[in-house]
């Protein structure tokens, strides 16, 4: 074998070496971003397991909740800053959802799913009216895209319509 068979051979392999690497790293992206993805996921479930959880186990911030939805006007100045509270905390999360969809590390299901639940949010004339007065405590693109949601007519059913086999009720938000 010649020198430049030789040369040739090493080339070859050195190409099928980087070939193999291209692959696993291809391999390993994809693995890493469905971690990322379910880890998102899981965070997003834990949160809204912990905002329903206090809902549900303090009967006076049920209360709170279900009377400032439909008019936050009703609730005494200690019970608006608690339903001001509940409001941060779920747009909060609203918007760091958004900000993981933008990114492209939230699954399709999830985010269409929070899109109706925003948009039923949008239209309960309690949060409406807080929304006028907190909306500059949130990024522009944010409070751009909760504008056009709004107006935009829903695809299906929203959490606040219910079905004949699901009434609607104040835990559907």
């Amino acid at each position: 074998m010649t020198l430049q068979e030789l040369g040739s051979l090493g080339e070859f392999v050195g190409s099928v070496g980087v070939i193999v690497s291209l692959v696993y790293l291809a391999v390993q992206i994809r693995q890493n971003t469905r971690s990322v993805r379910a880890s998102t996921q899981q965070a997003f479930v834990d949160v809204n397991a912990s905002f329903a959880g206090l809902l549900i186990s303090n009967p006076h911030m049920a209360q709170v909740y279900r009377t400032g939805i439909d008019d936050h006007s009703r609730l005494s100045e200690d019970e608006q800053v608690q339903f001001d509270m509940l409001m941060v905390t779920y747009f909060r999360n609203m918007q760091n959802l958004f900000q993981q969809h933008e990114r492209g590390v939230l699954e399709y299901d999830v985010w269409e799913g929070s899109m109706r639940n925003m948009r039923w949010y949008m239209r309960q004339p309690g949060v409406a009216a807080w929304w006028e007065t907190r909306s500059r405590m949130f990024s522009a693109r944010f409070c751009e895209f909760l504008a056009s949601l709004a107006e935009a007519r829903p695809s299906g059913p929203t959490p606040g319509q219910g079905t004949a086999a699901q009434p609607r009720t104040s835990a559907d938000g």
